[in-house]
Formats: structure tokens, sequence, C-alpha cells
């Protein structure tokens, strides 16, 4: 073999050598591109998962309102979103010339009471006053499983499933010295049993808020709130209301709960405060008789129930709404046929119930007449208005029917 043929051989084994370098240098160089861009997806998904999280997180706190001025630190652990405002979570004390920091648990509140009994409205109120995080199971349940939910069912699976999610947050929260205010129901036994898993594990103290509201209160707010929607939306009837309320349960001291019960205070009424109010069923009384003085009848409404019984001057009426129409009635037709009315009440307690004097002075083309009355009421058991009966006092019905004559009034 001549020395060209074999120089020529070896120049061939030389460059193959080399192009086997550089492929394999091609392969590094595309397996670290990969591995950048691996890293660079896995972050950017990183990064929109927290900020989809943080946008839950903070809408859910105070809902359409900014009363809640949290600051959401860029987080790795989900537990690590507490480590806000120090002065919240932690104090510190001077050992030996160094400070030590103890962490201050959080509160758990949650709630119970019937449909349109308040508690969402208590719940934004106890956030907003006390800085507290707000949780709301409505609010979670339709941003994350917005199509998702269609009857009952899907509701009672889709409330496991967020339930099983935010417990290991709310207790992240807890630990961070946070209050949490849980918007979620409560109203039965086997409900109530997992806010106890919450807070027991970890001995986070807690309160049971206990809206203790009457049928009929609720049925007024139901009312309220199903008047504001929108044309066409659903709303609940008064019937569907007593069907959800047949299976609500009172809490019990039994259940091992720290309760705290709100009952509906008595409306300020022109006159009167809830100071100057007197205790028990007397103040009740003197309430409704100011309420139909100043014809605030939704106020009166709270007083009466469904079988309440009137004993009116001509007629037997029963139930909160045929009581307060004829009260209505009344005050209507003497609005538009008498020029000034004035009414005054006076209270007087008896053995079995209340007299209720009611004076009314009338003034009509510059002439003036008063006229008097009585109810007597009787309370039930349960604090609401079981009966009225109304009396007239003598000559009062005549003497006023011979005002209407001479001024022309007829009725």
């Amino acid at each position: 073999i001549s020395l060209g043929v074999l120089n020529r051989v070896f120049w061939c084994f030389k460059l193959l050598h080399l192009l086997r370098i550089l492929l394999w240098l091609l392969l590094l160089l595309l397996l670290l591109r990969v591995i950048i861009l691996q890293r660079v997806l896995i972050a950017g998904q990183d990064g929109r998962l927290q900020k989809n999280v943080k946008d839950v997180l903070e809408s859910s706190i105070c809902p359409q309102t900014n009363l809640c001025d949290i600051r959401w630190p860029e987080i790795d652990k989900p537990n690590d979103v507490c480590n806000v405002q120090k002065k919240q979570s932690t104090q510190a004390g001077r050992i030996s010339g160094k400070e030590s920091v103890m962490t201050v648990k959080g509160e758990l509140h949650f709630f119970c009471g019937k449909m349109a009994s308040g508690k969402s409205t208590l719940a934004r109120k106890m956030a907003t006053e006390s800085q507290g995080i707000l949780l709301s199971e409505d609010h979670w349940l339709s941003e994350l499983y917005p199509e998702e939910i269609e009857d009952f069912n899907d509701y009672i699976l889709y409330s496991r499933r967020l339930k099983s999610l935010l417990k290991t947050h709310i207790q992240g929260l807890l630990k961070a010295g946070l209050n949490v205010i849980l918007d979620f129901p409560g109203n039965t036994i086997r409900q109530r049993a997992w806010f106890k898993t919450v807070f027991v594990e970890e001995g986070f103290a807690h309160t049971l808020h206990y809206l203790d509201v009457s049928d009929e209160v609720c049925l007024q707010q139901l009312a309220k709130r199903s008047s504001s929607l929108p044309e066409g939306a659903a709303f609940t009837t008064p019937e569907e209301f007593r069907l959800v309320t047949s299976y609500f349960e009172a809490p019990t001291d039994k259940e091992g709960f720290s309760i705290k019960t709100h009952r509906p205070q008595l409306k300020v009424l022109r006159g009167y405060t809830e100071d100057t109010l007197p205790q028990g069923t007397l103040g009740l009384a003197v309430a409704f008789a100011a309420a139909l003085d100043n014809e605030e009848y939704e106020v009166a409404r709270q007083y009466l129930s469904d079988v309440t019984v009137y004993h009116a001057p001509s007629d037997i009426l029963i139930g909160a709404e045929a009581i307060l129409k004829a009260y209505r009635d009344n005050g209507e037709w003497a609005a538009e046929n008498i020029d000034k009315l004035v009414y005054h009440s006076e209270v007087q307690e008896e053995e079995r119930g209340y007299l209720i004097t009611y004076t009314d002075v009338l003034t009509h083309k510059g002439a003036e007449h008063t006229y008097q009355c009585q109810q007597w009421l009787e309370f039930a058991d349960d604090r609401k208005i079981a009966r009225i009966k109304h009396r007239e006092l003598p000559g009062q019905k005549e003497r006023l029917q011979a005002f209407f004559e001479e001024q022309g009034i007829r009725r």
C-alpha cells in the first residue's frame, strides 16, 4: 500500500472522530436546552397556579369590598401564606438580652342559623371588624366549579372536595395567628362535625355563632332578598324555606362547641331606643304599640306570628299578614281622608297580659277630635303575641262618627 493511500485513510479516521465529537456536543446542547425549557415551563405553571390561588384567596377574604388590607407575599408552601403582619401572629420577649418570638394561634369562627337568618351578613361584619380571613363556601364553589354543580347531589360532592382541600389551608392560617371566619353551612349535627376536625387536631380556639332567629323574621328577610333579585332569577319560596328548615338542628352543649348566641335586637323606634325599652315582654308590648303609632308595620311584624289571633271590631283575623293588612288599611284610609293625624299609646301591665290605650288626635278643616280605644295583648312562650283583643271605650265610637258627619267624611 502506497504512502499516499495510508495518509488518506488516516485523515478519514481523523475526520470521523471529529464528527463523532461534534455529534456528542450537539446532543449535550440539545439535552441542556430541553432541561432549561422544562424548568421554565414548570416555573411558569407554578407562577400561574400561585397567582390563581392568590386571586381566589384575596377575593374570598372580603368579597366585593376592599376592607381587608392583607398583603400576600410570594410563597412556596401553602402554610407560608400566613406570614403577614407580625403584630397579629407573634409576641416578643427578651431573655438574656436576646429576642424570643412565640406564635399566637388564631381563632376559628363558624355559624349556625336558619336560611336568611343573617349568617353571611354577620360573617362579613366580623371579617371587617377583626381583619380576619373570610372564607365563603358559595364563593369558592362558584370559582372552582362554575359549571359542575347542577343539583343537590353535585353540591354535596363538590362541597366535600372543597372542605378536604381547604382544611390544611385553614389550619395553616390559624397557626400563623390569623382569625378565620368560615361562612360554611353548620345547620345540622353532621355539618358541624367537620368544623370540629379543623380545630380539635391542633387545639385552636373556636366560636360557634348561633343565630337564634324566628321563622317569621327569616321569611321577612327572605322576601326582601328575593325582591332585590333581577327579573327571572330563581328565588326561594316560603314552602321551600319550611322544607329546608324542617331539617334544621339547633346546637346544644352536648356537641362540645363554644357557642355564642345572637338574637335579633329590637329595632330602634321613634321615641324609644333599646336602652329605654322595659325588659321582658313588657318591652315587646311597648315596642309593638310604638311601631303602630309610627306606622312602621314591618317593625311590628317581628312581634307577631302566623298563629297570632286578632279579635278586631268586626272580625277575627289570624296571622301576621292579615293583622298587619287591617292596621295598614285603616292607616291609609285615614291618611287619605283626614288632614292631620297624631298617634300616641300607653301600655299598662296586667295579670295575664298588657293593656294598650291608643290615643288618636284627628285634625280636619281646622276642627280637632280625640279618639281613644284599647287593645289587650297576650304573649306566647316564644315571646310572640298570641292574642290581641280590641276594646271600644264607652261613647268613643259614637263621638268619632259624629265628628266624621260634621266634617263630611264618609266611611
